[in-house]
Formats: C-alpha cells, sequence, structure tokens
C-alpha cells in the first residue's frame, strides 16, 4: 500500500517518461490532447504527420 501513496520525486530534474509530458513549456497537450498519457496523437495531428510522410 505504501507503493500507491503521494510521494516527491527523488530526481533532480524531470525527464522520466510521465513526468516530462506534463511540462507546459512543452506543448505536448496541444499535440496529444486527451491521449497525453498514452501517447496517442490527436487525429488532426496523426493526419497531418500521415499526409507529410506520402508526400516525401
Amino acid at each position: 500500500d505504501m507503493v500507491l501513496k503521494p510521494r516527491l520525486c527523488p530526481n533532480q530534474f524531470c525527464d522520466c517518461h510521465i513526468g516530462y509530458v506534463h511540462l507546459n513549456e512543452l506543448g505536448l497537450y496541444e499535440v496529444f490532447g486527451e491521449g497525453l498519457l498514452e501517447r496517442q496523437l490527436r487525429c488532426k495531428v496523426r493526419l497531418a504527420l500521415l499526409k507529410k510522410n506520402h508526400d516525401s
């Protein structure tokens, strides 16, 4: 049960898989939207990437 309780991060800076996605300066909320934690791109971003890859 101790594992599931909130606690401070021991790292000096944030570079973990979960933590960095919440850094506002990265703008990842705009890229991933509701799929942020799963790293599922928003539909518009996904379509733009597919089009870019197809055109090149």
